[in-house]
């Protein structure tokens, strides 16, 4: 029975190891010119930040709570938050804060005040500030609307991974624009943006986060035996393209 040569043979394996090779690339390749589009700072919405830092305050002596109200509590932290010093108690991750305002040692909640929350935004962001509709996010469960118009109940927002409590802050007029700030003390903690969202999207192209791990390491390993075979295909191609035989020559034409 004829077979091919074993050059063609391996050109044909080299070919198609090629190309399997390529579509990574390209897809990889595509999703990180993404990420080079704009500034990071812009991505990241600070470009729409005053940059206002807290004003140096001194605290004032605190109302501490009874003793049968500090049961189970594991931290107690007191802070500034635009202007009005309170005491937090934290009994967990797994269970809502209390907020006492200063020094009278009212309750406030398991967070500040929204109008707290709403006068720290404002003055950190850069822009005309119209909130549409404001959400507070406890530690367990879904968000509840607390000013605003919209839905009353919002599930926890993916694109945000800071700490809880957190107020959510969607503003009107601007390009998907969410201002997340600390229930706790009044720091904004992200700004999300329609931008964000679209890089957040392509880097999850990029990571192949909508795969799960067992199917991203099938997939690195296929790229890698792609790789090595064509390495040793190619290999041999130069191998037998140095074997090749030398072209003949013509004889020269008797002389007359």
């Amino acid at each position: 029975m004829w077979h091919r040569p074993p050059s063609r043979r391996f050109w044909t394996w080299h070919r198609w190891l090629g190309l399997t090779i390529l579509l990574p690339l390209v897809w990889w390749t595509g999703t990180a010119l993404v990420f080079a589009l704009r500034p990071i700072e812009e991505i990241r919405g600070r470009t729409w930040s005053t940059g206002r830092k807290p004003e140096p305050a001194t605290l004032g002596v605190p109302r501490l709570p009874t003793a049968e109200s500090l049961k189970n509590v594991r931290s107690l932290a007191i802070r500034i938050v635009e202007g009005h010093q309170v005491l937090i108690l934290d009994r967990g991750a797994d269970q809502a804060p209390e907020v006492l305002n200063q020094p009278d040692g009212l309750p406030l909640g398991a967070a500040i005040p929204v109008s707290w929350a709403l006068d720290a935004a404002r003055q950190d962001f850069a822009g005309t500030f119209e909130p549409e509709s404001v959400y507070l996010f406890p530690r367990q469960g879904q968000g509840h609307r607390v000013g605003g118009a919209g839905p009353d109940g919002m599930e926890r927002p993916e694109e945000y991974g800071g700490p809880f409590p957190a107020y959510a802050i969607h503003l009107r007029g601007w390009p998907g624009m969410h201002l997340y700030v600390d229930g706790l003390d009044g720091e904004i903690r992200a700004r999300r943006t329609s931008l964000w969202r679209l890089y957040d999207g392509a880097f999850q192209l990029h990571a192949l986060d909508f795969l799960p791990d067992w199917a991203k390491r099938v997939v690195m390993a296929l790229v890698v035996v792609a790789w090595v075979g064509l390495g040793v295909s190619g290999l041999r191609l130069g191998v037998a393209w140095l074997r090749r035989p030398a072209p003949r020559r013509a004889a020269a034409p008797p002389l007359s």
